[in-house]
Formats: C-alpha cells, structure tokens, sequence
C-alpha cells in the first residue's frame, strides 16, 4: 500500500524558478525550520499565560493597530494584497512561514508572542 505525501501547497512554475534561483535555498529551509522552533519554544514559567480566545489573526492586527496602519498600509508594506491581509487577520487564512518571518522582522515582532500568545508582544532589546 502506498503512502501519499501531500504538501501544504503545491509548488507551481514561478515558486519553484523562484528557489532555485536562489543562492542556497536549503539555508532558508533552515533559517525558516528554526524560527519556527524558536516561535513554538515553551514559554518561561513565570510568564503571562495567553488570553483565551486571542487569536492568531488577533495578534496579527494588534500589532497593525499599535503600529497605527490601516489594513492596506500593513499589507503594501508586505507586499501582499489588502484582502490577503484581512484574510490573515479574521483568521480566514494562515500566513507562510516566510511572511510571518518578514512580519516580525518589520515590526519587532517576538515570533514567540505571535505563534503562542505567550510572552511579550514585542521582541526585547539586545543588551
């Protein structure tokens, strides 16, 4: 009997000449797979427990709000259409890996705050 795999979303043309055309493409695999385990570490014991029913869209529209942008400012600034972003925020969709990347790289995000709503929302200064 065979197993079939099935990705999260197929690769088509563009994606593809896309990767390839990268320098090394494994690193951001990597650099990717370790941001995702560095988002979903356990939380400190003596941190904030997340508020129940604080979504992930949730999340991604607090900070839109904090940072004072409308819905199509926060997506241009992306590089992603208006209705891709409201998607993200009414939970509609889930955003890649590689957005969420350059989401909380652009706005100070702590990723940890993001995936688990554990932690502070913002990433702490580097002493």
């Amino acid at each position: 009997m065979k197993k079939s795999v099935k990705s999260a979303r197929p690769l088509n043309k563009k994606t593809l000449e896309e990767i390839l055309s990268r320098k090394d493409p494994l690193q951001d695999i990597i650099k990717q797979a370790k941001f995702m385990e560095e988002a979903q570490a356990f939380p400190d014991e003596d941190e904030d427990s997340p508020t129940p029913g604080f979504s992930f869209g949730m999340r991604m529209g607090c900070v839109r709000e904090e940072a004072d942008l409308s819905m199509n400012k926060m997506a241009k600034s992306l590089g992603i259409a208006p209705s891709t972003w409201k998607n993200y925020e009414e939970d509609v969709t889930f955003p890649s890996t590689e957005l969420i990347m350059k989401f909380c790289e652009l706005y100070n995000v702590n990723p940890h705050w993001l995936m688990t709503n554990c932690g502070n929302m913002y990433k702490e200064a580097e002493k």
